[in-house]
Formats: C-alpha cells, sequence, structure tokens
C-alpha cells in the first residue's frame, strides 16, 4: 500500500495545502478511500506505461503524467438549479474546466457519495431495469416480490448485460414509492463510464437535460457524454452530491478551456 503522502506528492491526491473547492474538501474527508483507490488505479496504470517490467516495477514510483481530475455531480434534490456534471481539473490551481447539464435517477435511485471509475466504454449495450410509479395496490398479494433479487438490483440504474427473468418483478415499494419493474434492454450507449456498480457517466438521448429522469446513471447529451469522457480516466473520482450548482441562462453545456490531452483508459 502506497502511502497517502507518497500519493499526493506524486501529483495522484492534491497536495496538502492546495487550495481545492469546498465540496472536494468535504467528499475527501467524507469519503477518503474512494481518492486512496482512485489514485492507486491511476499510480498502475503511470507505472505500466513508464516503469519496465520485472520485480522491481512495484518500486517505480513515476509523477501523474496527467493533471488531477474530479467530476463533481449536483443533484436537483428538490431545487430550482438544474442537475449539473462539473469536471474539475488542476491547472496550477483547481478550476472547473467544464460543466453540463444531466439527468439523475428518479426516486433517489442516485445516491449520494464518492467512487472512482472502474469500467469505460466508448460503446457498449446496458440491461436492467426501470421502477415505473404505480398506484398503491389494494392486496398484500401485489407485494410479494418488492424489489429484483439480487445481482439485478434496479438501484443500479443501466448496468452491464445481465440475464434476468423480469416475470417475477411485480409491483414493489422501491425508496418509499410503489413501483413496477419495467426491463430496457438499451443498445448503442455511447461514452460510458462505471463508478457506482452498474451506474455509470453516459450519453443517452433526452428531450430535456436537468432533472432525475434515469434509472439511476448520469445521463448527458452527446457532446457533453464524449467531452466528459475525454477528460476523465479510469480512477477519476465521481463524487454525487445534493444540488449546489446553478446554471442560470445557460441552455447548452459549457465550454472546456484549454483541454490538455493525454492517454486515457
Amino acid at each position: 500500500m502506497i502511502p497517502v503522502a507518497v500519493l499526493s506528492d506524486l501529483g495522484y491526491l492534491p497536495m496538502a495545502g492546495q487550495h481545492r473547492p469546498p465540496a472536494l474538501i468535504r467528499a475527501m474527508r467524507e469519503h477518503p478511500s474512494a481518492f486512496i483507490r482512485g489514485a492507486a488505479m491511476q499510480l498502475a496504470a503511470a507505472q505500466k506505461d513508464v516503469c519496465f517490467g520485472g520485480p522491481l516495477q512495484s518500486e517505480c514510483l513515476p509523477p501523474d503524467p496527467w493533471p488531477f481530475t474530479w467530476v463533481k455531480v449536483d443533484k436537483h434534490d428538490g431545487t430550482p438549479a438544474p442537475e449539473t456534471v462539473t469536471v474539475w481539473r488542476v491547472k496550477g490551481q483547481f478550476r472547473a474546466l467544464y460543466r453540463t447539464r444531466a439527468n439523475t435517477g428518479i426516486l433517489h435511485s442516485t445516491p449520494n457519495g464518492s467512487w472512482p471509475i472502474v469500467q469505460r466504454y466508448r460503446v457498449t449495450t446496458m440491461q436492467g431495469f426501470f421502477p415505473v410509479p404505480v398506484p398503491v395496490p389494494v392486496s398484500e398479494d401485489d407485494n410479494q416480490n418488492p424489489s429484483p433479487s439480487a445481482g439485478q438490483s434496479p438501484s443500479a440504474g443501466l448496468s452491464p448485460i445481465r440475464s434476468a427473468s423480469a416475470s417475477h418483478l411485480s409491483a414493489g415499494l422501491w425508496h418509499g414509492a410503489w413501483v413496477r419493474w419495467q426491463p430496457y434492454d438499451d443498445t448503442g450507449i455511447k461514452w460510458v463510464s462505471y463508478f457506482d456498480g452498474g451506474r455509470a457517466l453516459h450519453y443517452f438521448p433526452r428531450a430535456r437535460y436537468g432533472f432525475p429522469q434515469s434509472a439511476g446513471c448520469v445521463e448527458m447529451p452527446l457532446d457533453a457524454a464524449r467531452m466528459v469522457y475525454r477528460l476523465t480516466r479510469m480512477g477519476t473520482v465521481v463524487t454525487v452530491t445534493a444540488g449546489e450548482s446553478v446554471m442560470s441562462g445557460l441552455s447548452q453545456p459549457a465550454g472546456p478551456a484549454m483541454v490538455q490531452e493525454g492517454p486515457r483508459a
């Protein structure tokens, strides 16, 4: 295990005393393991690119070849502010490099927390179950199977292909609301970065963006999803939090500023 101080000195974590956005300070304090895990993933990737193979590779500690990057997802959470995704990056100091409207999950299916990106796909097929609100059942028999079985939880939102039968998924109570589980099988989903089980940042076509619509993932317009994918990599930490972002007057994603290219997963 590489000490946290070493990861900071190498640039895989913000350095002690470095100015950071208050939300990042709070996220690192509340979810330190997510940032340490992400930093370790990025160090391992740099070691493969920079260090020679063999038994001494683990002793090779290259500095981070990419600027430290962090993704913040602001949920609507009953506020008038639209939901957004913001990519923060260190370029001398922390700055909001890119921002776009986004959609999180209905019925609180995108929880708060921080997770590193663990899988990335330019395009993939996603399957799962969408919670469709229904009237309160009149019989207790309607609640025999309140949720999908283990490994099929719709709380994961859009998820990698998995086999499951929807025949037993009748009405159930989900985050305080009665729902039925509607299976979906979406092909050609682009710019996908999984960070929490089946939850991911990705493109999904919608008429509008900025409020809860998904089954748990964070959906973005096509160009925005591509930009977020380009600016992040394996190990980049995604923090989901209650709505704090304001995009007054912005109907289109904010553009990137001086995007630095580099190797990515």
